[in-house]
């Protein structure tokens, strides 16, 4: 091969690489976002969860978890539940 076709696929592919990397680094402290957050703009530096009431009517399954982060510690209001339905796709191993 070509010396110089060698060295210019030896430079698209660092080039290549780098670009990926710069798309899938996480960002720098201030560049986060409000999911992640911010030190500054009156977010705390970490989310602060806390454990909140089950909002939905009980069934076969029970109550499950809820969590709660303010809009202060996490930009928004974000709201999580979480509930195990062991047994309701009936996925037996044949």
């Amino acid at each position: 091969m070509n010396k110089s076709i060698v060295t210019a696929a030896v430079v698209a592919a660092v080039v290549g690489g780098f670009g990926a990397y710069l798309v899938t680094k996480p960002p720098m402290d201030g560049q986060r976002t409000s999911l992640g957050g911010m030190s500054s703009g009156g977010m705390s530096s970490q989310p602060e969860w806390t454990d909140a009431a089950w909002p939905f009517p009980i069934d076969q399954w029970g109550q499950g978890w809820a969590y709660q982060c303010k809009a202060a510690d996490c930009g928004v209001e974000v709201n999580v539940y979480l509930r195990p339905k062991i047994g309701f796709c009936n996925c037996q191993p044949e």
